[in-house]
């Protein structure tokens, strides 16, 4: 018999989630399934504001496929008990008995908490992860939609700015890529090279931490082989004691959600000051993530 599912988007977008969105309405329509999005995520989700995703034209479902951002919106919403069981009662008053949500760790996590407060209620509830992370960091994942796009980019990035960086030397660039704890993004930096002397010169991976002081020694050797350098570090690098050289925090309170946000000008200014030489950052950001 038709059941009917709920499909809800978490955290940031990636250049793909749609493309799983349209798949997934694809499939629910072949098998003749109910599919209903949870619009801005689990705060649409506990107001009810669900859109029958089947009643959308085949053609349009084909054009968000191939959009970026999120076509349902999303959210970062952090639920307490009671959110949970309110979640609950808006499935089960909408007869839901499979719960889509795509996402990367913390909505991972927050799926499997659905999935335990509903055998705790004794609620017949399917809960299925659709892996959604730039990071590509999520376990029994060969690889996670959004990184290979975000991995390209990067890539490319990192070529256009060691070419002006070899035409006109900064001489020392900084290039601060996404990841918070994963190095798979500033690691595909490297497909930039090609010759010996091609950017970036140095890659630093946030699963290791490292001092100022071997950050600018690796700088300065360097420098004085070429002229110029052009540095890849991650969003998420930390320094020996575990924090970020200095750059201002955001969301400081939070454990899991903690991040530099100024990391890369940071660097940029201190190896300036210890080096003497100047050096600037370059930042693309969430252009990255779900405009491309």
């Amino acid at each position: 018999m038709p059941t009917n599912a709920v499909v809800a988007h978490g955290g940031g977008p990636t250049a793909v989630i749609n493309a799983s969105l349209a798949g997934l309405i694809e499939e629910r329509r072949q098998r003749g399934d109910p599919l209903y999005g949870a619009r801005h995520g689990l705060t649409g989700l506990l107001r009810g504001d669900l859109l029958d995703l089947l009643a959308l034209d085949a053609d349009l479902v084909r054009r968000i496929g191939e959009s970026p951002g999120s076509a349902l919106g999303s959210s970062r919403l952090p639920l307490t008990d009671e959110d949970y069981a309110r979640l609950l009662d808006v499935l089960r008053r909408a007869d839901t008995h499979t719960f889509f949500y795509t996402g990367g760790n913390g909505s991972m996590d927050t799926a499997l908490r659905i999935a335990q407060h509903a055998q705790t209620a004794h609620y017949d509830l399917q809960v299925i992860g659709i892996p959604k992370t730039i990071d590509n960091d999520l376990c029994v994942t060969d690889h996670t939609p959004g990184y290979a796009s975000t991995a390209r980019f990067f890539a490319c990035a990192a070529r256009d700015v060691g070419e002006d960086n070899r035409s006109l030397p900064s001489p020392v660039c900084v290039l601060e890529t996404l990841g918070r704890n994963a190095g798979w993004i500033v690691a595909a930096t490297s497909l930039a090279r090609h010759a010996e002397d091609d950017a970036p010169h140095l890659i630093y991976f946030p699963e290791r931490r490292l001092s100022l002081d071997r950050i600018a020694a690796d700088v300065e050797r360097v420098y004085r082989r070429l002229g110029r350098v052009v540095v890849a570090v991650c969003e998420g690098q930390l320094d020996e004691s575990g924090r970020p050289f200095g750059a201002d925090v955001d969301r400081a309170g939070s454990e899991v959600q903690r991040l530099a946000s100024n990391l890369g000008h940071t660097l940029a200014r201190l190896l300036s000051e210890k080096l003497g030489i100047r050096a600037r950052a370059e930042k693309p950001g969430l252009l990255v993530g779900g405009l491309l």
